[in-house]
């Protein structure tokens, strides 16, 4: 899927300005809605970075595992 390249593309502002709050809010409606898996891992890694979201290890780890309801 094609969008956690949009939403890495939107933080880093490629192809235009930079758009992080809509980058987040992509990935979490997708990760939510019963989303790809890959979608799950890029909220993921972000959790875990601290970048956009509070740093969580353990919910960085079931993101990344596609475990969250």
């Amino acid at each position: 899927m094609a969008l956690p390249t949009l939403a890495d593309m939107l933080i880093k502002g490629e192809g235009g300005p930079a758009d992080p709050k809509r980058a987040l809010k992509l990935l979490q409606a997708n990760a939510t809605a019963g989303g790809v898996a890959s979608v799950s891992f890029k909220l993921g890694e972000l959790t875990r970075d601290g970048q956009l979201v509070p740093r969580d290890p353990q919910k960085a780890a079931q993101l990344m595992r596609n475990k969250v309801q």
